[in-house]
């Protein structure tokens, strides 16, 4: 009892703080509740949000940081992370193209709303809504240029 006290506290004072502080992406961090407030959450601690997918209630991230990758599950409506599993990542330190936060932010400013958005293998894949019809988006990681669309 005395524990989920502590608890209680702990996830109050990390509500207060918000996601502007750096969070290292463990259970109970807040790292917000949209992919804007989730990727900034977690480049204050140097980590690129490399996926990004919004479903009933739950909201499930991928990041990396130098050699780790982290998966997370956040819940929808406060933010806070659920699941957290990391592990030592493969493949090149550096990502070629544009960051991720870019490319969200130009989609964006075209009028998408990102509801998955997922960069894998040198290709990123988005699913959006725009003007209330949904999207799949490839994307070019290079230029940020979108390659195909398809309206689904």
């Amino acid at each position: 009892m005395l524990r989920n006290a502590f608890a209680a506290v702990g996830l109050a004072g990390m509500l207060l703080a918000g996601p502007a502080l750096a969070v290292e992406p463990e259970l109970g961090a807040v790292l917000g509740t949209d992919a804007a407030s989730i990727a900034a959450a977690l480049k204050e601690s140097g980590y690129d949000m490399t996926k990004f997918e919004q479903k009933a209630g739950q909201i499930e991230v991928n990041a990396v940081k130098e050699d780790r990758r982290v998966e997370m599950k956040l819940d929808a409506a406060t933010g806070a992370v659920v699941v957290a599993d990391s592990r030592m990542r493969r493949g090149p330190e550096t990502r070629p193209g544009m960051d991720d936060e870019a490319i969200r932010t130009s989609l964006r400013d075209q009028g998408y709303t990102v509801e998955k958005y997922e960069r894998e293998h040198g290709e990123i894949e988005v699913y959006a809504t725009k003007d209330g019809a949904r999207w799949k988006l490839k994307i070019d990681p290079r230029s940020g240029e979108i390659l195909q669309q398809e309206r689904r």
